[in-house]
């Protein structure tokens, strides 16, 4: 058996050498859970520590309860307009490159490093060679979401938030719940 011509059916001997569908199917359940956790940690912490407010900007309308939103997680729209912060210098990168914009938010993390932390989920909903828009929308707002956009996107194809209807002023980003 050392010509490697054994009964295929027979066990090889060694755990790397046994190549099994279940093996297969095994390692790569383990390997996306192990992508899972890298991408997702930390976008479910609700207890971050936050410094205390004083002066004007304790009277505002609280955070766990912004604009009315009644169910949006402390912290929840900084996250996500952090995430879009970093889209914008992601597509300025892509744009820096090529002269256009994508409207493609995996391009973004897979071939410009765009890192998306709060769990939202973003699209982008117009693009073209000047300007894009993207909206974002979690369930850790609350029902409610963020837009913004970048360059002439016409009037009739700018988003608005879902709860409050409101556009952001160009690369801002805005969420239902600001003030």
């Amino acid at each position: 058996m050392k010509d490697g011509g054994g009964d295929p059916t027979q066990p090889s001997g060694g755990l790397l050498q046994r190549s099994s569908l279940t093996d297969v199917v095994f390692l790569v359940v383990v390997i996306g859970v192990i992508i899972a956790a890298i991408l997702f940690r930390g976008t479910h912490r609700t207890d971050r520590a936050r410094p205390a407010k004083t002066g004007a900007a304790a009277a505002t309308v609280p955070e766990s309860r912004p604009g009315g939103i009644p169910f949006a997680i402390p912290g929840a729209r900084d996250d996500v307009k952090r995430d879009l912060r970093n889209l914008v210098t992601a597509e300025e990168w892509v744009f820096g490159d090529s002269i256009h914009y994508v409207d493609d938010v995996f391009l973004l993390t897979r071939e410009r490093g765009l890192i998306l932390t709060s769990g939202a989920t973003i699209r982008i909903v117009w693009a073209d060679a000047m300007s894009w828009a993207a909206t974002a929308e979690s369930v850790r707002l609350g029902g409610g979401s963020c837009v913004i956009r970048l360059g002439p996107v016409p009037d009739s194809l700018r988003p608005r938030t879902k709860v409050q209807h409101r556009e952001g002023e160009e690369a801002i980003p805005r969420c239902d719940g600001d003030p």
